[in-house]
């Protein structure tokens, strides 16, 4: 039986949200990123607010339109993972759209092949607040390509600023300067201008009822400045354990970026089509994403806009060479692969799920709330539990406990506890002089024990995280040592 198109799309969608959602189960659960970005979410959907009850950092869009699934949904890590895969999708969708456009070509068997790419190089990241922040600008690369609606391309560009402030400042600008640029209509730039306004005016409204807004300066502005931690790409290749994934990594980013060089020289010359211009144009933007933390991780949204180059570039010099017949052959493996794939995992999974003895990794279930579903290694839960065993053991004495230490957030999801500074212990999460608000709380605390793992202080080299030294350092010094708990040291007055 032929399948018409409709339904060949809809089974490649279903496929890729499968193994999208299966592989964060499987493969994030030793990413801290994940679990901080999850429990944002997690507590906006129980009703906290965000920058008073929470400490994120960014404009908060990416964890309402979460919170909207985890509310509907439930609250399990596993419905965060689909809520993900499901924004992936979406922004797979849009990168095969301007690829498509790009080329130049009406082919089902390119639009699946670099519908196959995008989803390779999205798997192994999960969504978060930058891709949404370039999600909408790529739906206004798509609508600019139109040449349609400046009121709406102002619209989404002030939500970039809401899932982003520093990408969406200059999604703003760029999209307000743009017909001066490119000589159009002059009047576009007062449409998209009010388009942007009313998204903001929105936001600045919500802030101003619910008496948040000189919290949101402290957190997503005047405490950015507290950020320390850019690193080089010879920084990155000392402290990596997969040497071979990142120098394969630094050679991909390496040509795309020679590849949007070449373009934008072209684009000097005058030899250079206004698609390719407004896509250039607006990939600049997404490499604000840079800020404030300056790594390979956070150029990622930035590479993904110019991949359609590299795609377009692969294939004019490939189209005379390889013939249609070649091109469905290698369209049928990659649905292979699709198809494979999300059954290859899902095998994985419940193997995990199963087998639990000699297992390196296991699924956490039953007594972790929340995070029941995720996969994480066997050494780490037995950690963990001693952990957690040692907290209730206080909690039940009338004792208060902070871990201050970068996985304290894993050890109070488990518990269905939250504590908002000391579950996302990084520097530059605390607002404008944070760190010695902190230090004044703790001053301040009585009944209460720290758990600290003494490799973050003096042992660990702290150009490469954002642990707050100062903050250890201080209970350190000033407070009595009490005991040990598997490899975290107990202090407390």
């Amino acid at each position: 039986m032929k399948l018409n198109n409709k339904t060949k799309y809809c089974l490649l969608f279903f496929f890729s949200f499968v193994f999208l959602t299966i592989t964060q189960l499987l493969f994030f659960g030793n990413r801290l990123d994940y679990y901080w970005n999850y429990n944002n979410s997690l507590q906006i959907s129980n009703g906290l607010l965000p920058y008073k009850d929470i400490n994120i950092i960014t404009t908060p869009l990416f964890h309402f339109i979460v919170s909207i699934f985890l509310t509907i949904f439930g609250k399990s890590i596993v419905i965060y993972a689909a809520a993900l895969s499901i924004l992936d999708i979406v922004y797979i969708y849009a990168c095969t759209k301007i690829t498509h456009i790009l080329i130049h070509k009406k082919n089902d068997n390119i639009d699946v092949l670099t519908y196959c790419i995008y989803t390779f190089f999205l798997y192994h990241s999960y969504f978060e607040y930058n891709l949404l922040s370039c999600l909408f600008l790529l739906f206004i690369i798509l609508l600019e390509i139109k040449n349609k609606n400046a009121f709406l391309i102002g619209i989404l560009a002030g939500l970039s600023l809401l899932s982003k402030q520093s990408v969406g400042i200059f999604a703003i600008i760029f999209v307000i300067i743009k017909p001066f640029i490119f000589g159009e209509n002059k009047k576009e730039s007062l449409y998209r201008t009010f388009g942007a306004i009313i998204p903001i005016a929105l936001f600045v409204f919500y802030l101003l009822c619910t008496n948040i807004f000189n919290d949101f300066i402290s957190y997503c502005i005047t405490g950015l400045k507290e950020f320390n931690n850019s690193f080089s790409v010879f920084e990155f290749i000392k402290i990596s354990d997969n040497f071979i994934y990142l120098l394969m990594t630094l050679i991909l980013y390496f040509v795309s970026f020679s590849i949007l060089i070449c373009y934008i020289i072209k684009w000097i010359k005058k030899k250079i089509s206004k698609i390719n211009k407004i896509i250039i144009y607006y990939s600049l933007v997404c490499f604000v994403c840079i800020y404030p933390i300056r790594d390979i991780h956070h150029i990622f949204p930035g590479f993904l806009v110019i991949l359609p180059f590299v795609i377009k570039f692969i294939y004019n010099k490939t189209k005379n060479i390889i013939n249609i017949n070649y091109m469905i052959i290698l369209k049928r493996c990659f649905c292979v692969f699709v198809i494979s794939f999300p059954i290859i995992a899902t095998n994985m999974y419940i193997n995990i799920w199963i087998n639990e003895e000699g297992n390196e990794r296991i699924v956490l279930k039953d007594d972790y709330n929340s995070i029941n579903g995720i996969v994480v290694e066997n050494t780490f839960k037995e950690s963990m539990d001693r952990i957690i065993k040692y907290e209730k053991q206080l909690l039940s004495e009338n004792k208060k406990v902070l871990v201050l230490n970068e996985n304290s957030v894993i050890y109070h999801l488990s518990q269905n506890l939250y504590y908002k500074d000391y579950d996302l212990f990084m520097r530059g999460n605390f607002g404008e002089n944070g760190e010695n608000r902190l230090i004044n709380e703790i001053k301040n605390s009585e009944n209460t024990y720290y758990i600290i793992d003494l490799y973050d202080y003096g042992v660990r080299d702290t150009k490469y995280n954002q642990i707050p030294i100062k903050i250890v350092e201080y209970v350190i010094n000033n407070y009595e040592e009490v005991g040990t708990i598997d490899r975290y040291t107990v202090y407390t007055k």
